[in-house]
């Protein structure tokens, strides 16, 4: 090794004191130092910029998806604590650690990891679809929290406070378990939703009654909303033409239960969701309906309602994806149900 590869560096943080004074303080963290002292020459070879930095965008994703995962375990619910306060004390926390030159440079780099490691977890846990809406509201909170978490790094780098290296980080680490608290203590009653669709078929309504069908059962291949959103239907099992009857729908991870509460000959099915063990994180369904409603003309007006009771937090965030979503469903069933209804009006 020539000397040329020999660099004086922090013996306690590592930080370059190449161009200082002879003798003086570490500018990073504060430990006398010696150039004259041989002990103070490291080797550094040269790094690639995205090796120094990676480990910053690991630490920052997985510190935020462990945060969740430590709420949820505690009974906090999908909120605030977990869509904006866990990604962004994940980002200040990670970005704090760090020295603040590596973290700024790969800073993008940091971001686009991190968020890369929320998505899929997220994903395994809550569904791909929610993993996406979780990453668009979680990246610039966490970008924020990364630039903050710097800011602060440089701040107390220039005080004499002696506590700095960890009492700022356990500060920050408590503020998702606080919100998450304060939230389940004044969280606002859950408020059903409701979601109606409406469509016009072609065919009469006494073939359009023949074709009721839940989603379970549709055989045309699911939009890729869908995919992402739901689980695989394997099929289902029951009769949904009289009252009392109960429907299992299986999925490849759960089933659920319908009882049929009303029936309307020609016109109205109605039912609960009994059981439900599929889809438990995000949504408890409590039941729904099909209306079979003869126009004028011949033609068929064929409207769907879905209620849930929503478990994902807060609303305004969540609202718009499901209501999009149970639209893609019902529009799902009632391609499927028009299908069946006028291939039979084509071959009777």
């Amino acid at each position: 090794m020539t000397a040329v590869d020999l660099t004086p560096q922090c013996r306690q943080c590592g930080y370059s004191l190449e161009g200082l004074e002879p003798q003086g303080v570490c500018p990073e963290c504060a430990a006398a130092y010696a150039l004259d002292d041989p002990h103070w020459l490291w080797a550094r070879p040269r790094l690639n910029p995205l090796i120094l930095v990676a480990p910053i965008g690991l630490l920052a994703g997985v510190l935020s998806v462990v945060l969740c995962l430590v709420q949820i375990a505690f009974g906090v619910e999908w909120g605030w604590s977990m869509v904006f306060v866990s990604p962004f004390t994940a980002g200040m926390v990670s970005c704090y650690l760090f020295r603040a030159s590596i973290a700024a440079t790969g800073f993008a780099f940091v971001a686009l990891l991190a968020c890369l490691v929320m998505c899929v977890a997220w994903s395994a846990y809550a569904g791909i679809f929610c993993g996406f809406i979780l990453l668009i509201f979680g990246a610039p909170v966490f970008a924020f929290g990364a630039a903050l978490g710097i800011l602060l790094r440089e701040h107390l780098k220039e005080t004499n406070f002696s506590q700095r290296l960890w009492l700022p980080v356990l500060l920050m680490l408590m503020l998702p378990f606080a919100s998450g608290g304060l939230e389940t203590w004044w969280r606002s009653p859950v408020v059903p939703e409701h979601i109606t669709t409406e469509r016009i078929l072609e065919a009469p309504p006494a073939e359009v009654w023949q074709a009721l069908t839940f989603y379970e059962d549709v055989t045309i291949p699911p939009s890729p909303l869908l995919q992402l959103g739901l689980p695989r239907p394997v099929g289902t099992s029951g009769d949904m033409h009289r009252a009392g009857d109960l429907v299992t729908c299986t999925y490849t991870v759960g089933q659920l239960t319908k009882l049929i509460t009303e029936v309307r000959d020609g016109e109205y099915i109605g039912f609960l969701v009994v059981e439900q063990s599929v889809m438990t994180n995000e949504v408890r369904l409590t039941g729904g309906s099909f209306e079979v409603k003869a126009l004028s003309d011949g033609r068929t007006r064929l409207v769907l309602m879905t209620e849930y009771e929503p478990r994902l937090g807060p609303r305004w965030c969540w609202r718009t994806g499901e209501h999009l979503a149970v639209h893609a469903l019902h529009d799902h069933v009632i391609l499927g149900i028009a299908t069946n209804a006028e291939a039979t009006v084509a071959d009777p």
